[in-house]
């Protein structure tokens, strides 16, 4: 008699040990392919620094930035000596200056300064919030000298007349703000090194306080 018998034959294990691992691997790669290409949440989002965050004309910091940047100081004389003349700055640090009177050069002359002196000139526009200043004055000054500050973004324009005189009403805060806009004004005259064209005080007193 012939007898049949079943062989029984052992499963090998390790090509799902395998499988398994290869399938664990490609998860752990989908999952961090995922996270790499989702977007940053805004908490995740670094922005760069805004130099001048009131006035909103340079994120950067850089003179490259400021084409459209234009600033003008106009001094008059009243009826004293002192100088007559406009300094216009631009953004590139290029210098146009026109002398009127009281001054030791009068006429147009066009130079260049470092572009970083405007950044500096900005942070002072900035810190006045240059833009947004609503203010009257109980007194003002006729005949008197004083300055026209003018700021030029683009296509927005912001302009102050500076000539005002500390009355009985004047307050602390009114002083200041008038103090700010005398101490910018100065700071743009030391930027251009104005008294190249109009001479210093001693000079100009010499020369015109008489007339």
């Amino acid at each position: 008699m012939i007898v049949h018998r079943r062989m029984s034959r052992s499963i090998p294990y390790w090509p799902l040990g395998v499988g398994l691992l290869a399938l664990t691997a490609l998860g752990a790669w989908w999952r961090y392919d995922k996270k790499q290409r989702s977007p940053p949440s805004s908490s995740q989002i670094q922005l760069p620094p805004t130099r001048y965050p009131n006035l909103c004309i340079d994120d950067s910091g850089s003179s490259g930035s400021l084409a459209g940047v234009e600033i003008i100081l106009e001094r008059t004389a009243g009826l004293g000596w002192g100088p007559s003349y406009t300094i216009t700055l631009r953004g590139d640090g290029s210098v146009h200056y026109h002398g009127r009177a009281s001054v030791a050069y009068q006429g147009r002359a066009t130079f260049q300064i470092d572009p970083a002196a405007v950044l500096e000139i900005l942070d002072q526009f900035d810190a006045l919030d240059f833009f947004a200043i609503e203010h009257e004055d109980l007194y003002i000054l006729e005949d008197a000298s004083a300055e026209t500050l003018i700021l030029k973004a683009d296509d927005r324009v912001a302009e102050f007349y500076n000539c005002w005189d500390k009355g009985p009403d004047t307050s602390a805060d009114d002083i200041r703000f008038h103090e700010s806009l005398e101490a910018l004004a100065r700071s743009i005259d030391d930027a251009v090194f104005v008294e190249q064209w109009i001479g210093t005080k001693k000079e100009r007193e010499i020369r015109f306080a008489d007339r």
